[in-house]
């Protein structure tokens, strides 16, 4: 096995383990007793579980350059960069990934915990239409008609019987989330990616961590006597979080600030961009000599 195949591979191997690795950390077995490597840190620190969502970036930076490389400018004159239709690909590809995370956080369309019908029968309404989701998303219509039809009949079903649904309630929707910020990354890498080279994205990496701590230590904090990042609720993230987010529609456990708020995605940039420079090595490295 050539070199540049192994790299590939382990890059298939590091993807694998970080979904497995999601998949534990969201399954833990139970929520009551759960091993202190399955847990986020409470605010410093940092644990296994702490790594997975970059990962996650870090995997969609890498795919940057191996779909779109062959679209980066030469710089010859008859060269003029990428087309219209990337970019309407790049942008309709973030919307969609960005309306699936809003999907996904409103599915089963009730309140799950305050409707009492039985919990088999809420998981299978869940369960179809979230299949029904994913089939939409291969394209197979009819499937997906199926299932959403089928999770449709159960929430009627539920009613008909007399159980008390609770609709879901859209002013406590969670704008920001996985989803929703692995779009927003995705859409401004790309688009980083096609319009510079690897010192330009290196510069950008280190111009975007600078500013983001000077934001986050110079800038005071209204109604905070002091500005610190030791503290969850006085830092500038948190406040423009509970600002133009509000309350209702951050995340809920983290009450005064969300993990994947409108500030923080200036470092999730960085670890997107760590990615397309590991990826353009990768890509480089498996191209045939000329």
């Amino acid at each position: 096995m050539s070199e540049s195949s192994q790299r590939l591979v382990s890059l298939d191997v590091f993807r694998g383990m970080t979904i497995a690795g999601m998949v534990l950390v969201n399954n833990p077995g139970t929520w009551a007793h759960i091993y202190d490597p399955l847990e986020h840190a409470a605010w410093h620190g940092l644990t296994p579980t702490d790594w997975i969502f970059p990962f996650f970036l870090f995997i969609v930076g890498i795919a940057i350059p191996i779909a779109l490389g062959k679209h980066v400018s030469t710089g010859s004159e008859s060269d003029r960069g990428p087309s219209l239709g990337v970019y309407k690909k790049i942008i309709t590809r973030a919307l969609l990934i960005f309306a699936l995370g809003i999907t996904m956080s409103a599915i089963p369309f009730f309140q799950f915990a305050a409707t009492d019908a039985p919990d088999w029968l809420k998981m299978l309404i869940w369960m179809a239409m979230t299949a029904g989701l994913f089939l939409l998303l291969l394209r197979n219509f009819k499937a997906a008609g199926v299932a959403i039809g089928l999770g449709i009949i159960g929430v009627v079903a539920m009613n008909l019987a007399g159980y008390n649904v609770v609709p879901y309630n859209v002013g406590t929707m969670r704008i920001p989330g996985v989803l929703q910020r692995i779009a927003v990354c995705y859409l401004i890498v790309s688009i980083i990616f096609l319009h510079t080279n690897w010192k330009q994205q290196l510069g950008i990496s280190g111009a975007l961590l600078l500013g983001y701590w000077a934001l986050m230590t110079l800038i005071p904090v209204p109604g905070c006597d002091v500005t610190t990042v030791d503290d969850k609720a006085c830092n500038l993230a948190a406040w423009l979080d509970r600002t133009i987010l509000t309350e209702n529609h951050i995340w809920r456990g983290g009450r005064v600030f969300d993990p994947e708020g409108i500030l923080s995605t200036l470092p999730a940039l960085v670890t997107t961009i760590a990615g397309v420079l590991t990826g353009t090595w990768l890509r480089r490295s498996s191209s045939p000599p000329s």
